[in-house]
């Protein structure tokens, strides 16, 4: 015999209609759920029979990262304290007080007020004193009063650990030794871009178009850690020759950081812990260095990204952050208060692009030849395909005086762009030609499609 079956029955201590409207009455500030603050309904579709409702909401969120999250990473909280009269104290009794060249403070240092100008000369004569290695210049030292509210000692003792740093990792070395990784140079999508209009130099990083686990897993921390360490230092060579030629003090960089395509797979863990890290020795070795962060295109999971980060974030560092959502930065108080017009990026609405050349193929297997001399500054040279602007050949640095020749192996038909970025304040001057080349006559042509050019970039 079949036995019949009976589905069981749930029995609400209330009906279920009116639990639902409780529950939504309740949900902008309920209890279990601190980190929501207050909720709006932006949409809200219901079935024709009633049994499916869908609503979507936009929430307002409380983020911030728990104690537990900065214990970890071993955050600690400093006071200062100084005594009733540190500036008296600190002169030496008997002796006039040493003086800087005001022309010399004007042209390199900026504005600096009498107490500030004597915490200089002391950090310089106490580093001489009790330390054997060279004395870093005065931009150097400034930097490292200003992270110390100008504290000789505390300056001193900072300076002392990051120069033992230094000399423990070969960063002195870095500019001339250190080689980007040929898949980093290809994928990574950040590099320098032009100066604002304070004379600093910009770093434009496309967060958002960063795969992090390929990077990670490609080079390691270490490898990140390392990338981000000749950065800064081409930063610190940048910032001295930017003072030279623009006779004003320039001591900080802008970056620019556009996270459009930022997910939760941005949220990765170990990116996270290698993001930390990175901070943490940046932060420790090159204050004062970081100027005005510009943050464009933020979608809605980076107030999560920003709770999680902003907690290791010095708090003055943090006050230097201007973000923008949508498209506000391309209006007034946007990007360009900050940045000349010329040079915005055309990605984010601006006229600024590099130099290309658009080559046509038509078969596969076509080759496209180039050779090209470079006859003032630097340029960044690669070869992309398609209108995708794939870059089907890594990326190198062509320096001043350097002649160029290459080949390419169009594996596709269809449009591929010689191009050149120059990453430098003045113009750029190449001359160039290119040659496109059938397979099947490619050993025997040398004198087909060419095409000559005196460009300036």
């Amino acid at each position: 015999m079949v036995q019949k079956y009976t589905s069981p029955v749930r029995v609400y201590k209330y009906p279920f209609e009116l639990v639902m409207k409780a529950y939504e009455r309740r949900f902008p500030s309920c209890p279990q759920i601190p980190i929501v603050i207050n909720c709006d309904v932006v949409s809200e579709t219901e079935s024709p029979d009633g049994s499916v409702r869908k609503t979507e909401r936009r929430c307002k969120l409380h983020v911030d990262a728990p104690y537990l999250l900065k214990k970890v990473r071993h955050k600690r909280q400093y006071s200062l304290i100084t005594d009733e009269n540190d500036f008296l104290s600190n002169l030496p009794r008997g002796e006039c007080q040493s003086q800087l060249d005001s022309e010399y403070i004007q042209r390199y240092l900026g504005q600096l007020t009498l107490m500030q100008e004597s915490k200089l000369v002391q950090l310089r004569k106490s580093f001489a004193q009790l330390h054997k290695a060279k004395v870093p210049n005065d931009s150097t030292l400034l930097r490292f009063l200003r992270a110390r509210d100008f504290h000789v000692e505390k300056a001193r003792h900072f300076l002392s650990e990051s120069l033992s740093w230094r000399k423990k990792h070969g960063v002195d070395k870095m500019l001339s030794e250190y080689k980007v990784p040929p898949l980093v140079e290809t994928y990574f999508p950040g590099g320098w871009h032009h100066y604002d209009k304070g004379g600093s130099p910009i770093y434009l990083l496309r967060l958002g178009q960063m795969d992090v686990k390929g990077l990670l897993r490609t080079v390691g921390e270490d490898g990140l850690l390392r990338l981000t360490l000749a950065t800064c230092e081409e930063g610190l060579r940048l910032m001295e020759e930017a003072t030279l030629s623009s006779n004003t003090p320039v001591s900080s960089w802008c970056l620019l950081v556009d996270l459009e395509g930022l997910n939760m797979r941005h949220l990765w863990r170990p990116g996270i812990r290698a993001l930390l890290h990175i901070i943490e020795i940046v932060e420790a070795n090159y204050p004062e260095t970081l100027g005005r962060v510009l943050i464009v295109r933020a979608p809605r999971v980076f107030p999560i990204l920003w709770a999680l980060v902003s907690t290791f974030i010095d708090d003055v560092t943090r006050t230097k952050f201007l973000f923008y959502g949508g498209n506000d930065y391309q209006g007034p108080g946007g990007l360009s208060d900050y940045i000349s017009e010329e040079y915005i990026p055309d990605f984010l609405g601006g006229p600024c692009k590099t130099y290309e050349v658009k080559i046509d193929i038509d078969e596969p297997g076509a080759v496209i030849t180039w050779d090209f001399d470079v006859t003032k500054d630097d340029v960044l040279f690669t070869v992309c395909q398609g209108e995708g602007r794939e870059k089907v050949e890594t990326p190198f640095k062509c320096r001043d005086g350097e002649s160029v020749q290459g080949s390419h192996v169009a594996a596709v038909a269809g449009p591929y762009h010689l191009q050149w970025c120059h990453q430098g304040d003045h113009k750029a001057n190449l001359m160039y030609f290119y040659e496109v080349v059938s397979s099947a006559d490619y050993r025997y042509s040398t004198s087909r499609s060419i095409n000559y050019q005196n460009p300036k970039i």
